[in-house]
């Protein structure tokens, strides 16, 4: 066979290789919501593979106990991302809330193609210029979850929000044992303050670095939610 031709063939088997698996795979995990240790209600967080690279993050947070079962509080949230560097990139973002005497929606556009990201809610509508690796917030948990399972040092991640792009920074803080619904994990704990608020996670590597617990302390009102993972499905 000729050398020369058999190099060729395998460049251009190299070529068409399939680009590397996504350090997510999908799954439907399920969460106890409590408010300064008192039930509050549940919440699920779900990722599925909608194909053509499209990846779907769901969450739903509903009311069961107290005043805000009697409020009918109901919050869902949707991004929809893709892979691109090894990174996460938010394509659409929708946030609605329904409650007795409170409902808000605000949605994101992000086009890619014009790099502008366009954040809508009931009163105002708002574009910007779109840095490369621009996330909705709902998708960060699942971004610094991608990022701990390729290894990266750096938790650093461009948001669009109302008000702009904010850069958040989350910082790693090792490792401990967290006792939840569905067992106990060994898990890393990642936290990011910002004023008065922390919002903090513990994302266990044993589950693909899914977050096991979620905490977010709001010192102004002393006020603290928590959620604990019951159980975990893989699609």
């Amino acid at each position: 066979m000729n050398p020369y031709f058999l190099i060729a063939c395998l460049a251009a088997g190299s070529a068409l290789a399939a680009p590397p698996a996504p350090p997510l795979q999908p799954f439907h995990a399920e969460y106890s919501v409590s408010r300064n240790g008192s039930e509050l209600g549940s919440a699920t967080l779900e990722l599925d593979a909608e194909g053509d690279g499209v990846w779907a993050f769901r969450s739903r947070t509903q009311g069961t106990q107290g005043l805000a079962k009697v409020a009918g509080l109901d919050v869902t949230e949707q991004s929809r991302l893709r892979w691109r560097n090894e990174r996460l990139e938010s394509t659409a973002y929708e946030y609605r809330q329904d409650a007795l005497l409170k409902k808000r929606t605000r949605r994101g556009a992000f086009d890619w193609d014009r790099g502008e990201v366009q954040m809508s809610d009931q009163d105002h509508t708002r574009r910007y210029r779109l840095p490369a690796g621009t996330l909705d917030r709902h998708a960060v948990t699942l971004a610094i979850a991608a990022d701990l399972a390729r290894g990266a040092s750096a938790l650093d991640y461009p948001v669009a929000g109302m008000d702009g792009i904010e850069t958040l920074h989350y910082a790693r803080q090792g490792e401990e044992a967290v006792h939840v619904p569905a067992g106990e994990f060994r898990a890393v704990r990642v936290s990011r303050e910002h004023g008065p608020r922390v919002s903090t996670s513990w994302f266990a590597a044993s589950i693909g670095w899914l977050p096991v617990q979620i905490e977010q302390v709001d010192g102004k009102k002393n006020e603290t939610i928590t959620l604990r993972l019951k159980s975990l499905d893989r699609h």
